[in-house]
C-alpha cells in the first residue's frame, strides 16, 4: 500500500499513515477507562477542544530546536498525529478524527471497520460549504453490525450516531451531503471520491484563490474553516459544535466566512 507524503501539513516530510500511532504510551493512556468504540466516540467528542486565539480557528504550530538554532513553522493545515491529540486535549475536525482511528485500532477494531474520511461538505443542492474530516466506524457497540458516521466536532456526544450505506458514496442526511475522497487508516489508503479540488478552484478562482488545488491535500485551511460548514453541521446535528460555541465581539468580526 502507497501512502502520500504529507509537505505542508507537518514540519517535515511525512507519510499519511505515521498520523495513526497507536502504539505509544499517550494512546495507551487515552484508552485505559473506554470499553468499547462506541464509548471512544463520546469520550474524543467531550475531550477534545477547538483551537482559536482571537476569535478565530487558528492551526500555527511552531517548533524551536537546540536553542532556537533550528526553528520549524508550519502556516498551513497542521495535522497533528493521534498520540499528539490524546495528550494535548486540542485539535480540529482532522486532528480529533485522526485520534479516534488511532484510539480505536489500539482497541482492535481491524483495518477494514474504521477510517479517517477526507473530503467535502455540501448542501443537498450541491452548494460547497468547505473541506471536512470525520469518521466512519463499524462496530457492534453502537448497535448494529452497520457503518456509522461519528461528527467528532460536536461539542457533547449524541445519542445516536447515523448509520451509513455504503461509505464510498456520498452520503446525504437531514439536508447536506458528506462527499468523501479518501478514506484512510494506518493500514488502508483508499481513494472513493471525484477529486473535486479542480472544480473547487475553478468556483473560487475569482474570489482571490491563487494556488491551483487537485485534491483535499492542497486544500488551504480558509477553505476548510468555513462558519458556513458548521452551522450546517451544527443544524442537521440539532447540537452545538465546539468551533461555534465560543463566544466573543472579536470571532464574529474575524469569522465571518
Amino acid at each position: 500500500m502507497s501512502f502520500p507524503v504529507v509537505v505542508s501539513q507537518r514540519f517535515w516530510p511525512t507519510r499519511l499513515n505515521e498520523l495513526i500511532d497507536p502504539d505509544t504510551y499517550q494512546i495507551q493512556k487515552y484508552i485505559e477507562s473506554v470499553e468499547n468504540p462506541r464509548q471512544l466516540a463520546d469520550k474524543v467528542i467531550r475531550d477534545v477542544e477547538y483551537p482559536f486565539h482571537h476569535g478565530a480557528p487558528d492551526d500555527l504550530h511552531t517548533l524551536n530546536n537546540f536553542h532556537g538554532k533550528r526553528c520549524y513553522k508550519v502556516k498551513e493545515d497542521f495535522w497533528q498525529k493521534g498520540s499528539e491529540t490524546a495528550f494535548m486535549k486540542m485539535g480540529d475536525c482532522e486532528d480529533s478524527s485522526i485520534l479516534y482511528v488511532t484510539a480505536a485500532r489500539k482497541m482492535g477494531v481491524s483495518p477494514e471497520n474504521v477510517y479517517v474520511v477526507f473530503g467535502y461538505v455540501e448542501r443537498e443542492n450541491g452548494e460547497f460549504l468547505g473541506g471536512h474530516g470525520w469518521v466512519y466506524v463499524r462496530d457492534k457497540s453502537f448497535g448494529d453490525d452497520k457503518w456509522h458516521y461519528v461528527e467528532t466536532t460536536l461539542d457533547e456526544p449524541p445519542e445516536k450516531y447515523p448509520v451509513v450505506p455504503d461509505i464510498t458514496k456520498p452520503f446525504t442526511w437531514k439536508g447536506i451531503t458528506l462527499r468523501p475522497e479518501v478514506l484512510w487508516n494506518d493500514k488502508i489508503y483508499k481513494p472513493v471520491g471525484v477529486q473535486i479540488g479542480h472544480i473547487i478552484y475553478q468556483l473560487n478562482r475569482y474570489w482571490g484563490m491563487v494556488k491551483k488545488i487537485l485534491n483535499y491535500f492542497d486544500l488551504e485551511k480558509k477553505y476548510k474553516e468555513t462558519k458556513r460548514k458548521y452551522a450546517a453541521l451544527q443544524e442537521v446535528w440539532g447540537m452545538r459544535v465546539k468551533p461555534l460555541k465560543e463566544k466573543s465581539i472579536l470571532k464574529k468580526i474575524r469569522w465571518r466566512r
